[in-house]
């Protein structure tokens, strides 16, 4: 066995269960928390090729999707090594961390402004066409 990465993944509904893909290709599924985070763990298997491992998460509720990825370091020679120094066994973050982005849209915030560009639109052609009746009268 390697090193372990922790995921930790925001943007989710409150108590909603998000479905994680592992790169070894299991799949587990975390609840998130009242601010719709999540952390869990992933430890690299014995055996696990050294390169890029990639990780999914899929809100169940929201359909929200978020990826992240992590370098998985070769297995030390002998006489060991730390896990997450080079040429240890473990895995380390890429990128800056292993934090899941969000992605998607959360449509419920962007109901307002829409609402208010047909509302726009609305009066715009109201205007368009009293402007036309008045015109044609003279």
């Amino acid at each position: 066995m390697g090193g372990a990465v922790s995921l930790t993944g925001t943007g989710f509904l409150a108590g909603e269960n998000v479905i994680v893909t592992l790169p070894d290709g299991s799949k587990r599924t975390v609840a998130t928390d009242a601010s719709g985070g999540f952390t869990t763990a992933w430890v690299v298997p014995a055996g696990f090729a050294p390169g890029l491992a990639s990780f999914g998460a899929l809100g169940d509720t929201s359909g929200r999707t978020a990826n992240a990825s992590a370098t998985v370091l070769a297995q030390a020679g002998p006489g060991g090594g730390t896990p997450g120094t080079p040429g240890a066994s473990g895995a380390r973050p890429s990128a800056g961390g292993a934090k899941l982005s969000t992605t998607g849209s959360d449509l419920a915030a962007l109901a307002p402004a829409g609402a208010l560009l047909l509302l726009a639109g609305a009066g715009v052609i109201l205007a368009s066409r009293r402007r036309r009746a008045d015109v044609t009268r003279c």
